[in-house]
């Protein structure tokens, strides 16, 4: 097993939205939460895409997933930069999305 110093963590973070607004909600996330993400200590790194295949009834499936050099560093970013980034999209996009977080202990990366 690694040691704790080594660990890495994921949060995936996936959005079920509307289809008749998934290109304007793609466009506030790039232009007004992507950059919450950027401008913090705690992100290593992050990818913002797009479900391809799904049955969602009408929605769209987008993932944040983002990487986290330590658990505390995901904690805080869970504490801080998260609850805006839902607050920024729920203000815009009420009751067209929904969302769920997945976090994850990196076993082996490419990094």
């Amino acid at each position: 097993m690694r040691s704790d110093k080594l660990k890495h963590y994921l949060l995936n973070e996936t959005f079920a939205v509307e289809s008749s607004v998934a290109d304007k909600w793609v466009d506030f996330v790039n232009e007004h939460c992507i950059s919450l993400i950027k401008d913090n200590d705690y992100c290593k790194s992050h990818v913002f895409s797009q479900v391809m295949h799904g049955d969602n009834e009408g929605a769209l499936s987008f993932a944040l997933q983002i990487v986290f050099n330590s658990e505390e560093e995901m904690l805080r970013y869970n504490q801080l930069i998260s609850p805006k980034i839902i607050q920024k999209i729920s203000s815009t996009f009420a009751g067209q999305f929904a969302s769920f977080k997945t976090v994850m202990q990196i076993l082996n990366s490419s990094d």
